[in-house]
């Protein structure tokens, strides 16, 4: 499928007798990393559109994964966890106007 290119493999549509060996070999797929001839993947057939949202949705989720910056919050007194020798945690509550 496509052009010919010499520094890329070529794509290769491969028609499953049924859903069930579809959703099979996709499953499996990931399996093919450790396959000796490297870079054969496999995908689920999908339009235009289905990759564009999908594609969209990965890099929500990346970004909503992101940490903020740690923000002190005021409300809340920060507190020094610590353990004694004896294996007892002991804390330490600050008070915020120190």
């Amino acid at each position: 499928m496509g052009r010919v290119n010499s520094s890329r493999g070529l794509i290769v549509k491969v028609v499953l007798p049924t859903t069930k060996f579809q959703q099979l070999a996709v499953k499996r797929a990931p399996r093919l990393r450790s396959f000796p001839h490297k870079g054969v993947n496999l995908r689920p057939s999908l339009t235009k559109q289905e990759r564009d949202r999908m594609r969209d949705a990965r890099l929500a989720k990346r970004n909503s994964n992101e940490t903020p910056p740690a923000v002190k919050s005021p409300t809340q007194p920060t507190v020094n966890l610590t353990f004694s020798s004896e294996n007892r945690m002991e804390h330490d509550v600050i008070p915020e106007n120190a």
